[in-house]
């Protein structure tokens, strides 16, 4: 018996010294954008200032000084605000087709006598529109990403004047009379 109070100890001070430890990894200041996470919160991080992260935005501000990647962040709210709506509006119209299939099943009826049709109809047109939202969704993260690496590599290009980042030739249209 008294060793298990000893392991029960052991573990209750353990358990009630880890809620006191807190790390939090500092990442040094350099011109560049970095995702960082402050107080459990994600933040984007230039320099030493922190900007707002999440879906409300918060990376348009951090690359502001450059237009096309302020633009690829700009494009990455907007995505995330449609497909949070359109994800809303898709889990509505499944769950109101879900619940008319099952009172047409308990044989209540609940959108009248083409319950069935109704319920289908509701269903399909949820599934789509959250498929859809997963469609904006991942555009939102695709265009977070390039608005970081825009930014960075126009850091880069300021730093290391000397030794420009490579780029490739401006591309041309096809002949369609070109073998």
């Amino acid at each position: 018996m008294r060793r298990h109070l000893t392991w029960i100890a052991a573990l209750t001070a353990t358990a009630l010294s880890s809620a006191c430890i807190s790390m939090q990894y500092q990442p040094r200041d350099t011109p560049y954008v970095k995702i960082v996470q402050v107080d459990g919160m994600q933040k984007w991080r230039v320099g030493n200032v922190d900007y707002t992260g999440g879906i409300l935005g918060g990376l348009d501000q951090a690359v502001a000084s450059v237009p096309e990647a302020r633009d690829h962040a700009e494009e990455a709210e907007s995505d995330a605000i449609v497909g949070l709506v359109l994800t809303l509006v898709g889990s509505t119209l499944v769950g109101l087709g879900t619940a008319g299939m099952s009172s047409d099943a308990a044989g209540e009826g609940v959108f009248g006598a083409d319950t069935t049709s109704y319920s289908a109809v509701f269903m399909l047109g949820g599934l789509a529109t959250v498929v859809g939202a997963a469609f904006k969704l991942s555009s939102a993260t695709a265009h977070q990403v390039d608005a970081v690496n825009v930014f960075n590599d126009a850091m880069w290009a300021q730093e290391h004047e000397e030794y420009p980042a490579p780029t490739l030739p401006a591309l041309q249209p096809l002949d369609p009379s070109a073998p």
